[in-house]
């Protein structure tokens, strides 16, 4: 999967919280612009903190043990107030049931603006193009390139 160094366009969740795409962009003068969808499937939790724009560095597997430990806290307290999907009453209990159920964890890293986690299935590169980069900044600047 192509993501390091690229920039967090933005990202979206679907399917009640059971899609999340990353849309990332590697736009640095003098290269080709790149442009990346990283996709996680069959969500049952995630977490991002986004303050400002992102470059994002690192998209690491992780275990399930470890992201509940380092958000124990915040996990109980979004069971307690919010619900969450497929809680099981602990955080014990719910580590059992997602490692039975065969989720997988990731941590995502970037240099400033955005971090967090996602528990789900699976993750994959959806998409990942090179465009020209006069055809990109066109775009970009809303000119149309007819002749």
């Amino acid at each position: 999967m192509r993501f390091h160094d690229y920039h967090l366009k933005g990202y979206s969740v679907s399917d009640f919280g059971r899609t999340i795409l990353l849309d990332l962009i590697y736009d640095y003068e003098e290269r080709p612009v790149d442009i990346s969808e990283i996709e996680f499937s069959s969500v049952t939790l995630y977490h991002f903190v986004h303050t400002t724009g992102a470059i994002i560095l690192d998209i690491l597997p992780t275990t399930i043990s470890r992201i509940l430990s380092d958000y124990a806290d915040e996990i109980i307290e979004w069971a307690r107030c919010d619900s969450l999907q497929n809680w099981t009453g602990s955080l014990k209990s719910y580590e059992e049931y997602l490692l039975e159920a065969k989720y997988s964890a990731w941590k995502i890293n970037s240099a400033i603006g955005f971090h967090g986690f996602v528990i789900g299935m699976e993750v994959n590169q959806r998409l990942n193009k090179t465009v020209d980069r006069t055809i990109h900044s066109a775009a970009v600047s809303g000119e149309s390139k007819h002749d």
